[in-house]
C-alpha cells in the first residue's frame, strides 16, 4: 500500500471508529473498508503504532475513546497568524486554566512549529499560562467536559445550579458561548425542562452535572447566532419583543475617536457630529446589559435613549459622586 494511500486509509479508519462511539467488530470493519480480516488487523496495528492512537481491543470488537482521537488540520502561515490572534484573545478573556486548553495549545504549537516557528513559540508560551489549575478551575473543567460530551452526543443532563444546589434540573445543551464582556464567564444555552423554555446559565455557577440515558435533538430552528445578534453580551431578552434601540452621544475627544475605531455590535450605527463627537446607535434585547460598557466612558458618554437606561446611569453617577464627597 503506497504511503499516501495508507495514511489516508488509516485516517478514515480512525474517523470511522470515532464516529461509531461503540465497539466495532472486525467483520464490520472488513465490510466497511472492503478488505479481509487480516488487513483489518494490520490497519488496527498501524493505527496504534504509526499514528499513536490507543485502542481498546476485546473479543467483542475495537473501541476508540473520544479523548484519544486526534483531528488533522492543514494550515498556511496566515492561518497560523489568525489562530495566534484568536489564542491571545482567548487567553485574555478566559481566566480559567484548564488542562484541555494547555494540551490543545501545546499540540497546536507543535503542529505549526515547522511552518511558522516564531508564531508557534508564542502559542506555546500562551499554552504555559494554562498549565496549572486550582480546585475551582478543576471543578469548572469537569463540568465543562460533561456539558461538552452531552452536547456532542445528544444526552440530556441533570444540572445542579448555585441558586438551588440540591435541585436536579433536567437540561438539554444547545450551545456554549464565552461572554464577550469583561465578566469572564462562559454560558451554556439550552432547554430547561424545569422552566419549560430556552434558558442561559453561567457554567461557573453550575455545581454539578450528571449525564442521563435520555436522548434529545436540538430543534432545527435554533440559531444561537441570530439570538446573540440581539444581545450586547449573552442576554438577548425574551425573544418575543423587538430589540430596544440604545442611543449614546460621545463628546469630542479621545472617547469619540476610540468608539469609531471598532465594531462593537452587528447592529451599530455611528454618525459623526459637527462638533467632532459622534452618535452611537445599537439594537439590543436587554439594554441594561450595556451599563458596564457605558460607565467606562465616564462623562464622555451621554445616554439619550431609552429613558430607563439614562435614568439608571444618572443615579449611579450621583451615588459615585457621593462616595467622593461631591454632593453638588
Amino acid at each position: 500500500m503506497r504511503a499516501s494511500k495508507k495514511a489516508t486509509r488509516l485516517t478514515a479508519l480512525a474517523e470511522f471508529l470515532y464516529r461509531a462511539s461503540r465497539r466495532v467488530t472486525p467483520d464490520e470493519l472488513a465490510s466497511r473498508f472492503q478488505c479481509d480480516r487480516a488487513t483489518v488487523f494490520r490497519m488496527l496495528r498501524d493505527l496504534q503504532d504509526e499514528l499513536g492512537i490507543p485502542l481498546d481491543r476485546t473479543r467483542e470488537g475495537v473501541y476508540l475513546r473520544p479523548e484519544h482521537y486526534r483531528f488533522t488540520v492543514r494550515l498556511n502561515r496566515d492561518g497560523v497568524m489568525a489562530l495566534l490572534l484568536a489564542v491571545r484573545a482567548y487567553a485574555y478573556q478566559q481566566d480559567k486554566r484548564t488542562k484541555a486548553t494547555a494540551s490543545a495549545l501545546t499540540a497546536l504549537a507543535e503542529a505549526t512549529r515547522s511552518i511558522a516557528p516564531v508564531l508557534s513559540a508564542h502559542i506555546r508560551r500562551t499554552a504555559a499560562q494554562f498549565d496549572e489549575q486550582d480546585e475551582h478551575e478543576a471543578a469548572y473543567e469537569r463540568v465543562l467536559q460533561v456539558l461538552t460530551e452531552a452536547w456532542v452526543e445528544g444526552y440530556r443532563i441533570h444540572m445542579y445550579y448555585a441558586s438551588d444546589p440540591d435541585l436536579a434540573r433536567p437540561f438539554d445543551v444547545y450551545f456554549i458561548e464565552p461572554s464577550p464582556l469583561s465578566a469572564r464567564l462562559t454560558y451554556v444555552f439550552g432547554y430547561d425542562h424545569l422552566r419549560q423554555g430556552l434558558r442561559t446559565f453561567a457554567i461557573e455557577r453550575i455545581r454539578r452535572v450528571v449525564r442521563t440515558l435520555e436522548r434529545y435533538e436540538i430543534p432545527s430552528d435554533f440559531d444561537p447566532y441570530s439570538l446573540l445578534a440581539r444581545a450586547w453580551g449573552v442576554n438577548w431578552g425574551d425573544g418575543a419583543t423587538q430589540p430596544t434601540e440604545v442611543v449614546l452621544r460621545f463628546r469630542p475627544g479621545r472617547a469619540a475617536q476610540r468608539v469609531q475605531e471598532s465594531r462593537w455590535h452587528p447592529t451599530q450605527r455611528i454618525t459623526p457630529t459637527e462638533d467632532g463627537g459622534c452618535e452611537f446607535r445599537v439594537l439590543v434585547g436587554e439594554p441594561m446589559e450595556m451599563l458596564p460598557w457605558i460607565r467606562q466612558w465616564g462623562p464622555d458618554c451621554e445616554v439619550l435613549a431609552p429613558e430607563a437606561v439614562r435614568q439608571r446611569v444618572a443615579e449611579e453617577l450621583l451615588e459615585a459622586a457621593k462616595q467622593y464627597g461631591m454632593t453638588r
